[in-house]
């Protein structure tokens, strides 16, 4: 729940100098730390790939990255739409020549 809350602490250190994962892998007795230790492994790769620092801030590059992805996929999702209505016209059309054609005969 922490690292949903706050993901830059992944990379906090404590008054040791350690950080969640360094705590995680020391030995500890009667304990088995694997599945946390691939949860935080997990975890720091996602924070590492968005580029999350210390400091919680995002790399620029990274912002620009994202910006770039929501606006291409606005344009797909416009387009999508627009066919969506498209075909429901369509469909409309269809079912009013279908009805009009069965009133005729």
């Amino acid at each position: 729940a922490l690292l949903d809350a706050h993901p830059e602490s992944i990379h906090a250190r404590t008054a040791f100098g350690l950080t969640p994962h360094d705590e995680a892998c020391q030995p500890k007795a009667g304990v088995n730390m694997d599945p946390i230790v691939e949860v935080l492994d997990r975890f720091k790769a996602e924070q590492d790939r968005l580029g999350t620092t210390a400091g919680g801030n995002v790399d620029a590059a990274r912002v620009r990255e994202l910006e770039n992805r929501v606006v291409e996929l606005t344009a797909r999702s416009d387009v999508l739409r627009d066919a969506l209505c498209d075909v429901v016209h369509i469909a409309a059309q269809l079912k009013a020549d279908l009805v009009s054609g069965k009133k005729g005969s």
